[in-house]
């Protein structure tokens, strides 16, 4: 089962003082559709690459990079703002954290190139 997300996720703009809520339904379906595309790639395309057949990893979800309790990969914790694939226990899972910050740098980006985003990654964006 895919990590729920938050109710919403208030995220800052890398110290401009900017405050974006997130909405959790969006998120969630961002993160579902992400999963599915993912998957779908790898079990078409699997045997261009690799010996076999794809096995889909399970999906722990998301957790949050501030915690201590963050997932444990051969012993050591996931990183905070990262997506991991865990391959020694065959997993993924992501920081919300990270997540909600895509979320927030993707919406300035359609919107304004203030975030780092170059003009043509803002025009392609909108």
């Amino acid at each position: 089962m895919v990590g729920a997300a938050p109710a919403a996720a208030e995220v800052s703009s890398a110290g401009r003082g900017e405050r974006v809520v997130v909405r959790s339904d969006e998120l969630s379906q961002d993160i579902r559709s992400a999963v599915y595309v993912v998957n779908r790639y790898w079990a078409r395309h699997w045997s261009q690459f690799f010996p076999g057949w794809y096995d889909p990893p399970t999906v722990v979800g998301s957790y949050n990079g501030n915690s201590a309790r963050r997932p444990v990969c051969a012993g050591q914790p996931l990183y905070s703002y990262n997506a991991s694939y865990c391959m020694q226990q065959h997993f993924i899972a992501w920081d919300i954290n990270l997540v909600s910050f895509s979320a927030l740098k993707g919406r300035a980006c359609g919107s304004s190139p203030c975030m780092g985003c170059t003009d043509q990654a803002a025009s392609s964006a909108a």
